[in-house]
């Protein structure tokens, strides 16, 4: 965890494998309002097995979006 407004960075090996997502306190916050448990209250490491697929699909979503420019986007 970092704490908000915070200025950050990772440092990786050459042989990594998977994604880094960082998600804003108040999404955070919103995304835990309908979860019995708080998944997102420490940092973690998760195996996603079976749902490879589907995350690298939305990763590389995210990624296309992220890089890419559009009217109306900031």
């Amino acid at each position: 965890m970092v704490p908000a407004l915070s200025v950050y960075g990772f440092r990786f090996s050459r042989d990594i494998q998977g994604h880094v997502l960082s998600l804003a306190l108040p999404l955070v916050e919103q995304l835990e309002t309908g979860l019995p448990l708080a998944p997102l209250a420490a940092a973690s490491g998760r195996t996603v097995g079976g749902e490879k697929p589907r995350l690298d699909a939305l990763f590389e979503s995210i990624a296309q979006e992220y890089c890419s420019w559009s009217l109306g986007a900031s």
